[in-house]
């Protein structure tokens, strides 16, 4: 989940304390397996922030201490050589026990990964949200073990909608680009559009699904599709007919973009259910409110799923230990306090409840999970094309015909394949 990583961890130190309170009490004496597991396995894992190799460390204590007879390794990486350290380890035959990635499919696919069902009790997995777990099947069955998310929704400046007389916010195409024609013309930028290269493919997608269109069907693409070009055009309209964005969005990228919302110079911005973290280091006091992503018309709810996962290999020698850690991992109060550190959205039910009873502009989010769309990363081609995806898309608003640049894609994706 670079898309979420990258920025969480430019701004740990921000980071709001959500209060678990509910769940209390110190795992510390627990486990699933007390003294009953042996053996020593490794765990890989990215540094989301600089807490997180402080995290990881407390549960492997508290966990060793319920279990003597088991010990974890700890390797921390950048999420910059994570990619190359794996790979390196894999095809040296030195893969991890445990692997926490943004991608698992291309190892699932070379049949290197446990079920998750063999590693993991039955209770930890009623507990995963259902869109989180199905988002970790290859083929079927469930390789990646749901970590961190994070999805999308409409953040709005409510001083701006009140300046232009804007009563809610909109839920339709047309009512977002009513809006912003109302606080464009009070001075103000109405919609803040990010089609620049750093994730350009997420504004894109929110309007794409939220017209009935998609990527694929099944394994064919269909970036094609009258639906998608509908939606293109759509952002095209906003920028250049309707004159409602900042200058040249088909160059502007989200991080940037966001800093001009808190700043309290946009009046709507699609952002990430972390995007409150950043705004409250930002400008604690700007007077915000999120919504649902607008859709064309009557299609259904819709918005962008990121998935982080957990994975174990086939190659671990100590697959009871495994097991037991990753029951342990997630626990509510483990798990709750891996939340409150890094400002993710949860993937469990339990923690997901405890986060919505404490924090409003969460439980939106949270409440989004069950419309949330995923890229196709099972797709192997979709790794190979998305750079040329986010370099083109902007295009799209910056004088190219938004037919014409969707249908490069698709060559570029039928080329692939």
């Amino acid at each position: 989940m670079r898309r979420i990583t990258s920025l969480a961890a430019a701004v740990v130190v921000a980071l709001c304390s959500l209060a678990f309170a509910a769940c209390g009490g110190d795992d510390s004496s627990s486990g699933s397996s007390s003294g009953k597991v042996e053996g020593e396995i490794s765990l890989l894992a990215p540094e989301y922030s600089d807490n997180t190799e402080g995290w990881w460390r407390d549960v492997i204590s508290k966990f060793e201490k319920a279990n003597p007879g088991a010990k974890v390794k700890l390797q921390m990486v950048s999420w910059t050589d994570i990619n190359q350290k794996i790979t390196t380890l894999v095809s040296t035959n030195q893969a991890p026990d445990i692997l926490n990635l943004d991608a698992y499919a291309n190892f699932a696919g070379d049949d290197l990964l446990l079920p998750a069902d063999e590693v993991l009790s039955s209770d930890t997995q009623s507990d995963f949200i259902d869109k989180f777990a199905e988002n970790g099947k290859f083929d079927g069955t469930q390789y990646g073990i749901p970590f961190v998310g994070s999805v999308r929704g409409l953040f709005y400046n409510k001083d701006m909608f009140k300046k232009a007389g804007i009563q809610s916010p909109p839920k339709t195409w047309d009512e977002l680009r009513t809006d912003a024609k109302k606080i464009t013309a009070e001075g103000e930028t109405g919609y803040g559009m990010p089609l620049g290269p750093e994730e350009a493919q997420a504004e894109f997608s929110l309007y794409m699904w939220g017209n009935g269109g998609d990527w694929v069907d099944g394994d064919t693409w269909t970036i094609t599709k009258p639906q998608n070009v509908e939606a293109l055009q759509f952002l095209n309209e906003l920028a250049n007919q309707d004159k409602v964005t900042q200058p040249n969005p088909g160059t502007t990228n989200r991080t940037d973009l966001w800093k001009v919302f808190g700043a309290g110079k946009i009046g709507m911005v699609m952002g990430s259910n972390f995007y409150p973290v950043l705004l409250k280091a930002q400008n604690p006091k700007l007077n915000y409110g999120v919504a649902p992503v607008p859709v064309n018309g009557s299609n259904p709810p819709v918005t962008l799923g990121v998935e982080d996962y957990l994975m174990a290999f086939k190659s671990t020698k100590h697959k009871p230990v495994v097991k037991a850690f990753l029951d342990f991992v997630f626990k509510q109060d483990n798990y709750g306090k891996f939340i409150d550190t890094e400002g993710f959205l949860p993937v469990t039910k339990s923690v997901s409840d405890a986060v919505a009873a404490k924090d409003a502009k969460q439980k939106v989010f949270i409440k989004a999970v069950d419309d949330a769309r995923f890229y196709p990363t099972t797709n192997p081609t979709w790794a190979a094309i998305a750079p040329q995806v986010k370099q083109n898309l902007g295009s799209a608003v910056q004088g190219k015909d938004p037919a014409d640049v969707l249908n490069g894609l698709q060559k570029d994706a039928e080329k692939g394949s």
